[in-house]
């Protein structure tokens, strides 16, 4: 049995590799060191430095031994331990003895040296001793049943793993991850991703009432406009109800039913605006207050400026004529050829543009929108189109805050697998709703399931398996139960 085997590592190390072999080796050495005679104190839920610990003397370690398990030791990580590996006086409640490195990827005895005496420097008072394969393999190779059954199901053991420390309350992790952008957010190098829940946050229709709006109007209006519909509000709710998929279909049909005429694009597009912005719910402020904090956040502090970009999945212009240009200068970008000055913010609409006054906006005729199938495919099915790369650089070069999003799309979430290759570290948050124990219990005043406790303990393995899921693919979820909470959290962050 090779290690790298094992877990399928090469070269090309993932965020998922990384935390598969967290796992891997958490487990297997929890079980080795049983049979050693020593015990594990796993501590990889604090933001502390290190993963566990190992209590007592194993394989010739002098304990109590911290042990740090990283897919790959570099000179980057080791010179970034100066403010990570703990003083004498904080060594997590037990005298540490030795630090011990583990690594993925095989360390030559000159590096080992090397950063040997790096970390001596901040801490000469313990044993500094770095495993690579060669040392795992050993161990491996005696505990082979373990491995067996550890490397079946390596997802499982993560879940678990996190399990152990569920009983800490969700909002405390929560208040720790907004702390993190805080961090990240006065670097200098974010970029906000926005979602459908942005621009419902103000009214305006979802994916569902839009398509499904157009396709009953479509249908009322067949054959010169005998034959109409009436009630089309009451059955355009129905069909949300009933087959909220036919959306997806309904899309196609709709844009056929455009082809036959003059100027069909044109048609089409103007159609679906007019759509778009007759559908906006009055009783909700066009500058809503998730509108407002995401503007804030974008304004340009003493320092220079926080959020590099946006990124928005919508049609619609409810960011730009809502963001005071006096204070933020923008750029909305919506074709391959469109460019942006250094002081200007770049407002990329990816999936196509649908301005209220498209008289504004030169050439936004001419964007491709990803509104049907065939928009779809026509832009995923090409890996060199603008759009994609806009999303696939800032993804790879930017700490990304997600507003809006359920992170359900495949093709989005490929562009996240790709990006988190050569990472190992999560770099992007996305806020997500809880599922509550309310919600899912109970269909409107009937409660459904009886067995509370089970429900509950459902739940919890819900929401872990979504975050072990979403890390795999360098996300951090920032859990929230009312939509109404996010304007709050992002107000704190751009409050530094």
């Amino acid at each position: 049995m090779e290690l790298e085997n094992l877990l399928h590592l090469d070269n090309n190390y993932s965020i998922k590799n990384a935390y598969d072999f967290e796992a891997f080796v958490v487990n297997l050495f929890e079980r080795d060191a049983k049979r050693e005679g020593a015990d594990i104190k796993d501590i990889s839920n604090r933001k502390a430095f290190g993963d566990f610990i190992i209590e007592g003397e194993y394989r010739k370690l002098k304990g109590p031994t911290l042990v740090e398990v990283k897919i790959n030791l570099n000179n980057t990580y080791i010179t970034s331990l100066n403010n990570k590996i703990p003083n004498a006086e904080n060594d997590n409640e037990i005298k540490i003895e030795t630090i011990l490195f583990i690594s993925a990827q095989k360390v030559n005895n000159k590096a080992k040296i090397r950063y040997q005496d790096l970390i001596k420097k901040i801490r000469n008072d313990i044993e500094v001793v770095i495993w690579g394969p060669d040392e795992l393999n050993k161990i491996i190779n005696k505990n082979k049943k373990i491995v067996n059954e550890l490397n079946s199901d390596v997802l499982s053991f993560r879940i678990n793993s996190a399990l152990k420390f569920s009983s800490q309350d969700w909002r405390t992790t929560r208040d720790e991850i907004i702390n993190d952008i805080k961090k990240e957010y006065s670097n200098g190098k974010m970029s906000l991703f926005l979602g459908a829940g942005v621009s419902s946050s103000a009214g305006l229709p979802d994916w569902n009432t839009l398509i499904n709006t157009l396709f009953v109007r479509y249908l009322s209006e067949v054959n010169d406009g005998d034959s109409k519909i009436d009630n089309l509000n009451e059955i355009i709710e129905r069909l949300n109800y009933i087959d909220s998929k036919s959306a997806l279909m309904s899309t196609r049909y709709i844009k056929k039913g455009f082809d036959g005429t003059k100027n069909h694009d044109s048609e089409f597009y103007n159609e679906v605006r007019k759509v778009l912005y007759d559908l906006r719910d009055e009783d909700h402020l066009e500058n809503s207050n998730l509108i407002k904090a995401i503007n804030n956040m974008c304004i340009s502090k003493r320092d220079g400026a926080k959020v590099k970009s946006i990124i928005t999945y919508n049609f619609d212009d409810l960011i730009e004529r809502n963001i005071n240009s006096d204070i933020n200068r923008f750029k909305c970008i919506y074709l391959d050829t469109d460019n942006f000055e250094n002081n200007e913010l770049p407002i990329y609409h990816v999936h196509g543009f649908l301005p209220k006054n498209p008289e504004e906006y030169p050439q936004v005729d001419k964007c491709t929108l990803v509104f049907s199938e065939e928009g779809y495919h026509k832009i995923y099915s090409d890996p060199y189109h603008w759009s994609n790369l806009v999303q696939l650089n800032t993804l790879r070069d930017n700490t990304c805050l997600m507003i809006g999003l359920s992170l359900t799309d495949p093709n989005f979430r490929r562009l996240l697998e790709i990006a988190s290759s050569n990472k190992e570290e999560t770099q992007h948050y996305a806020f997500l709703q809880r599922l509550s124990f309310e919600k899912f219990v109970y269909d409107k005043e009937e409660k459904v399931l009886d067995s509370d406790e089970d429900v509950n303990q459902f739940l919890i393995r819900h929401h872990v398996l979504n975050e072990e899921i979403l890390k795999d693919l360098g996300v951090k979820i920032i859990w929230y139960e009312k939509h109404e909470e996010i304007p709050d959290f992002i107000n704190e962050i751009y409050r530094i």
